[in-house]
């Protein structure tokens, strides 16, 4: 094995495993400065993940082994925390007043917005909400690698970036196929400090919300109508000292953001305004991870990993008003992130200890959870440090859900590809066209609503989707 595959497979059991949130301080703060070039100090506690969250313990030791081997990747933390730009080839957004630096103060006027007057061309193309058999992959020329894709009502936000370079930028796509690189002031990712961050996003009405953060956990929140002018406020809550899974949700009806004081959830039906609702439960209780369901709306906690902690859930039908889920008895187990698809959910908990478990739980509706191996279509990883642990990753959109990866975490077979609608009958997707180039562990993949996206050092490519 060369040093370059090397790298990216390093790259891969990093992105897929590490939770600073899980490691001692001296670790967490050593991956961190690591990863970003800055002294441990000037870091806090940013761990947010969109994939499988796997061994916390035993992914320590990857993450000594990056930190040896590969101190010098500029990486940015592929789950969710962005912090490296890629400039894209595409045509650039003309450049326009960027927005303060600092959050407003609540009840202040917003800060100036970002405008671009030249936006992306092409129409946002429907939700395919029939059954997929197959992609076919052709790579998108000029395309920036992508690192996180936000979709909304007028197409798609993305952050970019590279392993190789030391600053994020941001994108916009009505159809995913075509980007215009925003202005580098977007989200103030032209911090010369390389310590701004966006840390997630969601749709929310007829437009989008992106979240940043800087590296004392201060967070910013950031409206568009369409994706080039913003409007930048304080995010609800301020602080983000620990963020995994998914925290932010939204739909047309508005939006919810997980709140650190106890279990609690922010709520907007306006995109704008926000109201804290409080939930049923003890006061340790940590909402971490959201998700729309129709209309509505679930929440997981993440409260401790004390063996006598029992996982908490709540549903809503309009973020107003929630009740508690039934949750099967799993005593030590925290939910770390959830995903929907248009038949049910899925979500994903650990349980503390050395090397700890994972569990996959599935929910038709969110009213009741249960543990649920079927929701794992890959299997666990066979050996390594990983043995045991989820072998694939897992995304959902709200219409279904897409597990990719190597059976048994096995690097020389080759990628496989599953949807589903339900997250427990799973169909294998037959894969067409203008394979990736380099190892499948190097790449990000993200869900679009007519195929797919994999992006990485080598080009981004787009898979459209084939129907049955």
């Amino acid at each position: 094995m060369d040093e370059s595959e090397l790298e990216a497979r390093l790259r891969r059991r990093l992105h897929q495993r590490f939770d600073g949130g899980r490691a001692s301080n001296g670790l967490r703060d050593a991956v961190i400065a690591s990863l970003s070039g800055q002294p441990p100090a000037a870091r806090r506690r940013l761990t947010p993940g969109t994939l499988f969250a796997g061994s916390r313990q035993l992914f320590a030791v990857a993450a000594i082994i990056v930190i040896v081997v590969v101190a010098t990747i500029a990486i940015f933390g592929r789950e969710g925390s962005v912090g490296s730009p890629l400039p894209s080839a595409s045509p650039s957004a003309t450049p326009s007043t960027s927005a303060s630096p600092s959050a407003s103060p609540s009840g202040s006027a917003p800060a100036p917005a970002s405008a671009n007057p030249t936006g992306p061309e092409g129409s946002v193309p429907p939700i395919s909400t029939t059954a997929w058999s197959g992609l076919d992959l052709q790579q998108l020329a000029g395309a920036p690698e992508l690192a996180m894709v936000v979709p909304w009502s007028g197409g798609y936000v993305a952050i970019t970036g590279s392993s190789s370079s030391a600053q994020a930028g941001a994108s916009i796509s009505r159809d995913g196929r075509a980007w215009v690189q925003l202005p580098a002031s977007t989200f103030g990712l032209d911090d010369p400090t390389h310590n701004t961050f966006v840390i997630g996003g969601t749709a929310c009405g007829t437009g989008v919300l992106i979240v940043g953060a800087d590296a004392s956990g201060n967070g910013t929140l950031w409206y568009s109508g369409d994706g080039q002018a913003w409007r930048q406020e304080a995010l609800p809550g301020g602080i983000i000292s620990q963020v995994r899974g998914a925290f932010i949700a939204g739909s047309p009806a508005g939006a919810v953001v997980a709140n650190e004081s106890g279990p609690a959830i922010d709520v907007t039906t306006d995109c704008s305004s926000w109201r804290r609702v409080a939930l049923s439960g003890p006061t340790t209780a940590q909402v971490t991870a959201v998700a729309v369901v129709g209309t509505g709306y679930v929440a997981l906690d993440d409260s401790s990993q004390a063996p006598a902690s029992q996982p908490r859930a709540w549903w809503s039908s309009d973020g107003i008003t929630w009740s508690a889920a039934t949750v099967q008895a799993a005593l030590g187990h925290d939910f770390s992130v959830v995903w929907a698809g248009s038949g049910g959910l899925i979500a994903s908990s650990h349980a503390g200890g050395t090397p700890g478990a994972e569990a996959l739980w599935s929910s038709v509706d969110g009213h009741a959870w249960t543990i649920n191996p079927k929701v794992d279509p890959l299997g666990v990883t066979v050996s390594g440090a990983g043995q045991g642990f989820p072998a694939g990753s897992l995304t959902g959109d709200g219409t279904r859900f897409l597990a990719w990866g190597s059976r048994g975490d096995d690097p020389a077979k080759p990628t496989e590809y599953l949807t589903s609608s339900d997250g427990t009958h799973w169909t294998q997707l037959a894969i067409t066209g203008d394979l990736p180039t380099g190892l499948p562990g190097a790449y990000q993949v993200l869900l679009l609503r007519d195929g797919i996206l994999i992006s990485g050092d080598a080009g981004t490519w787009f898979g459209a989707a084939v129907t049955k």
